[in-house]
């Protein structure tokens, strides 16, 4: 049963779960996965485990340029301790435009993604073993599990019978 407002207090959205249309409950879990994959992502994790190590070739390897702090608009907070300390955040621009796409999204899907602008970083990522998310694969197993609990049990085998019922598709 859904919380009653005082008209001062915000009312937290799992009280008002049942109310929602099922879009809006896409795109509100859309959101909260967007918020993990980020997390995850920082941590150096993408959906095929740990992100391969950055290459040490070269007189001045790009991961000892960015433990220097030598790019225009460095998040400096990310900078690696080592090559293997990878975390795809440069600047956050990337990461910052991961969004719900709301017209794509509907009652039996939502799709998660980057704008243009920003969606080439996550392929060339991809692309070097670093994947947030494929197409095989758009969320990593401890996602599915936040989602079949999100809709308790709702979805229990739709990732695995592709039944079509709920849909993530990460783009």
């Amino acid at each position: 049963m859904a919380k009653k407002s005082t008209g001062t207090d915000p009312i937290p959205l799992e009280d008002m779960f049942d109310e929602l249309s099922t879009k809006q409950k896409m795109i509100s879990m859309g959101w909260q996965l967007i918020d993990r994959i980020i997390k995850r992502t920082i941590k150096g994790v993408g959906v095929e485990g740990k992100f391969k190590a950055y290459s040490t070739k070269g007189d001045d390897p790009y991961w000892l340029r960015k433990k220097r702090g030598e790019f225009t608009g460095q998040a400096l907070e990310f900078k690696p301790s080592s090559a293997s300390d990878v975390n795809l955040v440069l600047t956050q621009a990337m990461l910052n435009s991961f969004m719900v796409k709301k017209g794509q999204t509907s009652d039996s899907q939502v799709t998660i993604g980057f704008p243009a602008a920003q969606s080439h970083k996550a392929f060339f990522a991809e692309k070097q073993g670093r994947a947030i998310a494929t197409e095989k694969n758009p969320v990593t197993t401890e996602d599915q599990d936040f989602i079949d609990d999100y809709w308790n049990g709702e979805i229990e085998e739709g990732f695995k019978a592709a039944s079509g019922s709920q849909q993530i598709v990460v783009g």
